[in-house]
């Protein structure tokens, strides 16, 4: 409505309309932050160890780096981009998370921590090289999932091929990660890298080494001689202790 001055026929609406304008609506949540909600918490690996928290739209690991989902929704799940692949999950109707893997997560039964500024992701330890035997090591693909082949052996680096669960394969070299405490084993054909853990979960190995029966002989063997030694070292520090309690003169009483 047009106000104007008493008496001075002054029109003051267009200086005094937007003053009395109102204010604009709040902007709705977005379908993707809402539809996460149903996501949101802390997860675990089906052994109980702890694998990500999921709050709003984004998924933190734990080292502190984060990951944007992507699709989200109740009925079709979300995805999300690692290393150049990409992972899908869906909400089971017993409330776990199932990957397109195979993985299954399970939230833990604690309401999620409030939301902050993810911590800034530590520089990685440089790695270090294993001592590598003279000749080809055996192993085998122990995951019920296909395990990705590594252009680098780093868990962040570029998938170039996979191996399938149950296959055989040979390596000439190893690395291993101090900070993580990850291996990573070469291929003998040369295609890369194959890590000994799940890329997603640290404590899952997806590849165990095939050791002949003379190998596991001969380790059997050091275990006992080990611990034939801790036993004899134990039995003379408790005969050191019994001589000298023995040695000791009690004083004469006045």
């Amino acid at each position: 409505k047009k106000l104007r001055a008493v008496g001075l026929g002054i029109d003051c609406s267009a200086t005094l309309g937007p003053l009395m304008a109102e204010p604009p609506p709040a902007a709705p949540e977005s379908a993707a932050s809402a539809s996460a909600q149903g996501y949101e918490g802390r997860w675990t690996g089906e052994q109980g160890e702890y694998v990500a928290t999921i709050r709003g739209s984004e998924i933190f690991w734990p080292d502190g780096s984060t990951k944007t989902l992507e699709h989200e929704s109740e009925a079709e799940g979300f995805s999300f981009n690692l290393n150049g692949e990409v992972f899908s999950a869906k909400l089971l109707p017993d409330g776990r998370l199932e990957f397109s893997d195979g993985d299954i997560w399970i939230r833990e039964q604690e309401p999620p921590a409030k939301k902050r500024r993810a911590a800034p992701r530590t520089p990685r330890a440089p790695r270090k090289r294993a001592e590598s035997p003279q000749k080809a090591r055996k192993f085998k693909v122990t995951s019920s999932n296909k395990v990705g082949i590594l252009s680098k052996p780093e868990v962040d680096a570029e998938v170039k091929d996979y191996l399938q669960p149950g296959i055989e394969f040979e390596a000439n070299d190893e690395w291993e990660d101090p900070r993580e405490l990850r291996r990573f084993f070469f291929l003998s054909d040369g295609r890369g890298w194959v890590p000994q853990c799940s890329r997603k979960d640290p404590n899952k190995v997806v590849v165990t080494e095939k050791i002949s029966a003379a190998a596991k002989r001969k380790a059997k063997l050091a275990e006992a001689a080990a611990a034939a030694a801790a036993a004899a070292a134990e039995a003379a520090a408790e005969a050191g202790e019994a001589t000298a309690e023995a040695g000791e003169v009690a004083a004469p009483e006045e």
